[in-house]
């Protein structure tokens, strides 16, 4: 009996700590796990064993002087490579009694995570990878009242915004390619 106790915290340890390590260059990742029912941290697993644990951050957006502290990870997506993930962090803003999409973050194996910069105010309603997890289409618009929003696509690895997409009331102004995918995509998940 004092063995089966004396094992118990080695057999524990792996899995409540797990080893933060640098995926090889040539590692795909295998899957995601949001920890605390969708708190965090997020946990990438890699095809090469490595596993990357990306806490909730906190400092970098502001209510007035009050940093904020990331409250969940939510829309986690892995891109077609398996080298792209990308999630939405999750804030308390603007008076709301629930948290708001406002940063789509990527992430690609053995870099730093990257925060994609939208243009305007508002939240993030949807987004997705597009050509094999090398762009992010991003829609947003404010949470409530407006509905027809904005489209933006971004290259994932630098960020550098490639189109913006504004549609009008009318439906008139035709959408380009890359957001006509993304409608696409949004219809069959």
């Amino acid at each position: 009996m004092i063995l089966a106790v004396m094992m118990l915290p080695a057999l524990l340890h792996p899995q409540s700590k797990p080893r933060a390590s640098t995926p090889a260059a040539t590692a795909t990742i295998v899957k995601y796990e949001v920890l605390n029912d969708g708190a965090g941290p997020l946990r990438v697993l890699y095809s090469d064993g490595a596993v990357v644990q990306i806490p909730k951050e906190r400092g970098r957006v502001k209510d007035g002087n009050t940093a904020l502290t990331q409250e969940a990870f939510s829309e986690v997506q892995i891109a077609d490579d398996r080298v792209h993930v990308g999630w939405l962090a999750d804030y308390l803003v603007c008076a709301q009694s629930y948290a708001c999409h406002i940063d789509l973050v990527i992430l690609r194996g053995g870099q730093p995570i990257r925060y994609v910069s939208r243009s305007g105010p508002g939240v993030v309603w949807d987004w997705t990878f597009l050509n094999n997890g090398a762009q992010v289409v991003v829609e947003s618009g404010f949470p409530h009242g407006d509905a027809l929003g904005k489209f933006e696509l971004f290259d994932s690895d630098n960020g550098q915004r490639r189109g913006t997409f504004v549609p009008d009331p009318d439906g008139e102004k035709p959408a380009p390619q890359w957001v006509e995918e993304f409608r696409s995509l949004r219809r069959r998940r």
